[in-house]
């Protein structure tokens, strides 16, 4: 069975997914991919080269995390803790600490 993955050429992308649990945030990294990585083929690096593909994917996971977590939501639910945000956000607790607070004021 095929794993997520995120396929992309000049005029459209494709997402693929496989995940039965995070399916939200599954889908927003590999829209992450297709926005910020357009031009790499991980797939390829990962069978073919000895190049790291962990910054990629910690890129994706920063855009998804962004995505499904944005400052107005958090500032709403601003009362809970970030991990009790995150999983009403449907963020696996392991990627919240990428979550970004520039200039977001919490109560």
């Amino acid at each position: 069975m095929a794993k997520n993955c995120c396929i992309s050429n000049n005029t459209k992308v494709s997402i693929a997914l496989n995940a039965k649990d995070k399916i939200s945030f599954v889908c927003a990294h590999e829209l992450g991919h297709a926005v910020l990585h357009h031009d790499a083929n991980t797939p390829f690096l990962k069978r073919k080269t000895l190049f790291s593909t962990e910054r990629i994917e910690i890129e994706a996971n920063k855009f998804a995390v962004e995505l499904l977590m944005p400052d107005d939501f958090m500032r709403e639910y601003s009362h809970l803790t970030i991990y009790e945000i995150a999983m009403m956000a449907n963020v696996p607790r392991e990627v919240v600490h990428l979550k970004r607070f520039n200039n977001l004021y919490l109560q």
